[in-house]
């Protein structure tokens, strides 16, 4: 287990961009599934219920890897240069 999370702390460091782009990604895709799952699947009564809409979960991964994760990584980015923290670093 130590070694994976040496592993993932290593790739965090390493490739911070892909990997954050990834990971936000990953939470809208997730949201918007959870959510159209929710309110198609699981609340309707059966004869009322949806498919889920894929190709709206694709067009949520493509904003959320390619424009949106872009977009918030250079803008923190600007943040933390324009507005340093002031507070001491944790050991």
């Amino acid at each position: 287990m130590s070694r994976l999370v040496s592993g993932v702390r290593t790739l965090f460091r390493r490739y911070p961009f892909v990997t954050n782009s990834a990971i936000y990604g990953s939470l809208y895709v997730g949201a918007e599934y959870s959510q159209q799952f929710v309110s198609k699947r699981w609340l309707p009564s059966p004869a009322e219920r949806e498919d889920i809409d894929y190709a709206t979960i694709g067009r949520y991964a493509v904003m959320g890897t390619a424009a949106y994760a872009p977009t918030l990584y250079f803008w923190y980015k600007w943040l933390d240069r324009t507005f340093p923290g002031t507070t001491k670093a944790c050991p």
